[in-house]
Formats: structure tokens, sequence, C-alpha cells
């Protein structure tokens, strides 16, 4: 008995020492704080709790922040993060050495992205420069607008995370990831950090080679070329935002490269944002002068479609020295496209009588609107007709309307109506009658029955609006300005009038009627008459404007925040005056 009673309390003990660690651990457990943040970092280090931690401290994060209204400065969310933010990058970029399974990784940077820390930056450059393809892409979309929401908030980042994002955004691709979430955050991550380290990497960028695809995916719809619409564009984007000066040859390059026209416009806005520069580097091309851009140039052929577009930037530059590189060009041209967009270009510069000759001069030049059988000429004058208007000149309105009057063939009814459309801009209470001559010289000019009708619902009309404005208000600016206050009725071309205010506040006006038309702009918003006052603008600053410029830009970006669309129409405009008036001022 004695024997059995000791067996009975050796074995208890035995059982009671086996289950005292089993019992301690359940008892420190039950200790810990579950509410306090520093218990689940702990529990970072258990793979066993990892998850569940994760999930629970970007809980933490985001009751905080309701709590604190989404202030980040808040003191209780900076002690939080002081708590959490460090450990939890550490255990991202300790990764699979750290026992970190895919979809935990994935959802610790998803918590991380959201905590917008500066902290877990080591985090975001381990997903971003290790970078592969359907292994961590959404680690990547997740760094990518961390990075955007935290540059654009003015946080700086640390030399390796600016690289590792570069990295990402040359092994990235579009085509391979068919994620738009993704490309877009990589795309402007780029923009928002801005780091100068990227300017000579997207010079770089823009002048690799393309290979053109129009094929389309087994979904039916078209292959996104990676080059074109990713890396280049979104090179050239920042080489516009940084205004680098060495990207200039490399971006008329791309200009004269025909497998990249889609980049000709992202590529000439860039130019115009270091307009000083651009020019010598554009005129050179124009002349055929350097060697690298000529042996492009060549591959254009005969027709040398390339040089419209030199000119149409160096016109928006709007310097002198561009000027007088398109003056030296008319010599040399020997085609007639390319003798009218020599003209056209004029209209952007200062007015001065040498630009009205020139203007002429090769207007004269051009073949005559005429009927030639089965060869019908005169595409080019009819073109200028129609712009001559913008030289602000009511000389050139008898001028135009002389032009138009004998007008034949298949190209007479373009010639006339832009004579008219001309003259209706240009002329002066005494010119009425001319223009009206003109409207009924038109409509007695073997029209057929439809075409009769066009002109009476769209020339007369415009004429009778444009009318009006000039019958109320002669040659009083003030009166003028005043039309661009009243609503624009719903009827078709009923803007004309307020385009007629317009173009007569840049006939008459001086330095008050473009400020008195700037405070105006915002409240314009039919496209039409937006552009007219932008213009007229433009004709009132020959010397340049860098305060009418900003507030050109401020209407742009008002419309932008407010995703005004009605503004947006007609900002085009806006933004290309605001270049033109900052590169006449040297700015």
């Amino acid at each position: 008995m004695k024997r059995t009673a000791t067996a009975l309390t050796f074995a208890l003990r035995l059982s009671l020492s086996a289950m005292l660690p089993i019992a301690l651990g359940a008892a420190l457990t039950g200790c810990a704080d579950e509410n306090d943040p520093a218990t689940w970092v702990k529990r970072l280090d258990d793979p066993a709790q990892r998850a569940t931690a994760i999930k629970r401290l970007g809980q933490f994060y985001e009751d905080a922040m309701t709590k604190a209204d989404k202030k980040h400065d808040d003191p209780d969310v900076k002690k939080l993060l002081d708590t959490i933010v460090d450990p939890m990058a550490k255990t991202y970029t300790a990764g699979a050495s750290g026992g970190l399974d895919d979809k935990t990784r994935k959802d610790l940077m998803k918590e991380l992205a959201d905590m917008r820390d500066v902290r877990a930056q080591s985090a975001f450059a381990k997903a971003l420069g290790e970078y592969e393809f359907q292994k961590n892409d959404e680690d990547v979309k997740y760094a990518g607008g961390a990075i955007t929401a935290m540059a654009n908030s003015g946080i700086k980042f640390d030399q390796p995370t600016i690289d590792a994002l570069w990295t990402c955004f040359g092994k990235y691709a579009p085509s391979k990831t068919n994620s738009i979430q993704g490309t877009q955050a990589i795309h402007d991550a780029i923009l928002a950090v801005n780091d100068p380290s990227y300017a000579q990497k997207a010079v770089d960028k823009i002048g690799a080679p393309v290979t053109l695809d129009d094929g389309t995916s087994a979904q039916g719809t078209k292959k996104v070329n990676d080059q074109l619409e990713f890396w280049q564009t979104t090179s050239i984007q920042l080489l516009k935002q940084q205004k680098f000066k060495g990207a200039v040859k490399a971006l008329i390059s791309v200009m004269l490269s025909k497998n990249k026209l889609g980049l000709a416009a992202l590529a000439q806005a860039a130019l115009l944002k270091m307009p000083a520069d651009s020019v010598p580097v554009l005129s050179a091309a124009l002349a055929g002068s350097d060697p690298d851009l000529a042996k492009l140039e060549a591959d254009w052929g005969s027709d040398k479609a390339y040089i419209p577009m030199l000119m149409n930037v160096l016109s928006y530059t709007s310097l002198p020295a561009a000027r007088d590189a398109i003056y030296a060009s008319i010599p040399g041209l020997d085609n007639d496209t390319n003798k009218a967009g020599a003209a056209q270009s004029l209209i952007w510069f200062p007015v001065d009588a040498k630009l009205l000759d020139t203007f002429r001069t090769i207007y004269k030049g051009l073949p005559p609107i005429a009927n030639k059988g089965d060869a019908d000429t005169g595409a080019e004058r009819a073109q200028l007709l129609q712009v001559a208007s913008e030289f602000y000149d009511p000389s050139l309105l008898p001028w135009a309307l002389s032009e138009s009057k004998d007008c034949k063939g298949v190209n007479m009814l373009t010639g006339k109506v832009g004579a008219l459309q001309s003259a209706i801009k240009l002329m002066q209470p005494d010119q009425k009658q001319l223009v009206a001559d003109a409207l009924k010289n038109l409509q007695n000019a073997g029209l057929s029955v439809q075409e009769k009708k066009a002109v009476s619902d769209q020339v007369q009309v415009v004429f009778d609006n444009a009318s009006a404005a000039v019958d109320k208000c002669q040659k009083d600016t003030a009166c003028y300005l005043g039309i661009l206050d009243e609503p624009i009725p719903s009827t078709p071309n009923a803007n004309w009038k307020p385009i007629k205010a317009a173009a007569m506040c840049g006939i008459l006006g001086n330095e008050q009627t473009k400020k008195d038309l700037l405070a105006k702009l915002p409240k314009v918003k039919n496209p039409g008459a937006r552009l007219a006052a932008t213009v007229a603008i433009n004709h009132l600053s020959p010397m340049g404007d860098v305060a009418a410029a900003d507030a050109l830009d401020k209407i742009v970006q008002d419309d932008t925040d407010r995703k005004d669309a009605d503004g947006l129409k007609g900002d085009d405009a806006l933004v290309k005056v605001s270049a033109m008036l900052r590169a006449r001022a040297g700015k």
C-alpha cells in the first residue's frame, strides 16, 4: 500500500511537471494586453501569429486615424507609428528568409503602404528593387501608390528607394502585367518623386528604338507598346517637369522619328517648357544643319512633312530667333503644303510690317483658288484666308475679301467662307457693308440648294451675331468687355457675339484691356469665346507677361481640380498662350 502511494505521488509529480510550461504559457498569454500594439509587434516574430498580427496592427492604425480625424501629426498617431512601422518594415525586408510567405508579405505591404510613413521606405525599396513579373506585382502597386502620396505631401526619400523605383520602372511592362492600377502607380510615383538623378536616365529611355506592333491580344484589345505608351511617355513627361535642358535634342529626335509620331505632341509640350534652349536646336533641325537630326529627316521622303511640326514648335515659343529661323527657311521650301505651314506659323508672333509682308508674299506664291480641270488648286490659299484675322489688323479685311471674290473650283466655298470668317472678326463699324456685300456675293455664287442653306444657317448667322456686338459697342472697348459677361443663348453660332467682342478687345485694346480680359476669363466657359479671349490676351502681350501666364495657368488648374468639363474644353489654348507669354518674357 505504501509502495503504491509512492508510485502514484511520483507519477502525479511528473504529470504536473510536464504541464507546468503549458500552464505558464497560457497564463502569460492571458496576461498580455491584447489592446497594446506592442503585444502584436512581438507576435510578428511568430510565423503562426504573424498574419493575424499584421491585420491587428493595421486595425490599430485605422482606428487611431479615425479618432485623429485622419491627421498623421496627431500625438497618438505618431506614438503608434513609432511603435509599429519599423518592426513591420523589418519583417517585410527579411522576406522569405524570415519565414514570410507570399500572401502575408502582400498583406504586410498593403498595411505599410496605407500608413504613409517614411520609415517604411526600406520595405518599399525592397518591393520595387526586387520586382519580378507575376511574383510581387501587388506589392509594387501598393508601394508605388504610397510613394506618390508621400512625395506629393512633401516627403523626401533616400537614394536606395529612389533608385529602386527607377529600377522597377525599367522592368515593369504593362503589356505583360495587364494591371492598369499597377502601371498607373509606377507612372505616378516616378513623376511625383521627380528626382534629378532620373533626368539623364529618361533621356536614354526616349532614345531607345521602338518596334511597332499593331496586333491584338487574345482578348481582342490592342496590345500595349511598353516603349511608347509607358517608358517613353513617362520619361518625356518627367523631362517636361524638370525642364531638363540636356533633353532638347533627344526630344526633337522623338518628333522626327516616324515610328514615334504618337509621342510628338508630348515632346513638343516638353520643348515649350524650355524655349530659349530649344529654339537653336529646332532652328538647326529646320535648316538641316545638324547631322544627327538630318539623318532622321531623310526618312520622311520628298514631302518633308516634318517641317510643319518644327515650325509649329518654333512658333509656339514666339521668340524673335524662332521667327527668324522660319524666315530663313522660306526660300528653301519646295512644296505648297510647307509654304502654307510657314505662313500660318507667323500668326503667333508679335505683328509688324515685315511679318504681314512675309505672310502676303507666301500667299501670293501659292496656287490660286481656281478650277483647273482634274487639278483644282487653292486649298493652301483658302487656309491662309481663314487665319488672316489672327493678325488683328483691320487693313487685311478688304485684302482677304478681294482675294476671295473670284474664287473658283472645288476650294471656292472654303476660300470664300474662310475670308468671310476673318472679315467678320476684323470688321470695324465702317466696314460692315463690305462684309455684307461679300456675303451676298457668296450666296449668289452658283451654290447648290444645300450649300445656300448651309451659308444661310452658318455664315449669315455668324455675321448677324457679330454685327449685333459692333452695333451695340462701336469702338467702345469697355462695352465689348461687358458682352463677355452676357449669357450665351443655346442657338447655333450665338457664341459669335462674344467671339467678336473678344476680337475687338484685341484690335482696340491696351494693357488694361488685357487685365480686364484675364479677370473675366474664368467665367467665360464657351470654348469658342474662351479661345477668342485668350488669343486676344496673347496679341496684347508682345513682350510677354509672366503674371498673365500665371493667371492662365491658375484657370487651367482650377478647372482641372473642379473637373469643370466646359472650362477644360477650351483650356488647350490657355496652356499654349501661357507658354508663349513666358517665353517672350524670358521666363
